[in-house]
């Protein structure tokens, strides 16, 4: 049994009624008042949401639940935001999920750095919070790209 189900946190989400196949953003956010903030957006775009308030937390829920996007504060009350990232990144589980962070921190680009899609500098507005949803909805309706392979030696083509 994982101990860290249980956030330090306080905003309700989605996770008991989260299917598969549901469009979901793990916010990653130690403000109550943003956070909620940042569940509202989310759901105006359709997602359902799982919210985390530390570091531990998003690590549980982002294996768990395997979000399609996620929002990251940098600073969180348990692990460096930034060390999220790069744990994220170098999980095969999760590494894929893009991750765009929100934080009022000054070494904010950093995270472009360690696989971030984008940054977003606190505080911010309804306008550049909308964008990231975007951002998200163009990178998770992409369609796969095909790709060929020519190789004259039969063993490699199967």
């Amino acid at each position: 049994m994982c101990h860290h189900q249980q956030s330090i946190f306080f905003v309700d989400d989605d996770r008991n009624v989260l299917k598969p196949s549901d469009k979901s953003v793990l916010i990653i956010e130690d403000d109550k008042d943003f956070s909620s903030v940042l569940k509202g957006i989310s759901k105006d775009k359709g997602y359902k949401v799982l919210v985390a308030g530390d570091g531990k937390s998003a690590l549980h829920l982002a294996a768990k639940y395997q979000p399609s996007a996620i929002i990251l504060d940098l600073g969180l009350p348990d692990l460096d935001g930034g060390k999220v990232l790069e744990l994220f990144k170098s999980d095969l589980t999760t590494r894929h999920i893009p991750v765009h962070i929100v934080s009022a921190r000054e070494d904010i680009n950093n995270g472009l750095y360690h696989g971030a899609i984008g940054v977003l500098q606190k505080p911010t507005s309804a306008v550049e919070l909308n964008k990231v949803f975007t951002l998200f909805d163009e990178i998770l309706n992409d369609e796969p790209k095909k790709l060929m392979i020519i190789d004259d030696d039969e063993n490699h083509c199967r």
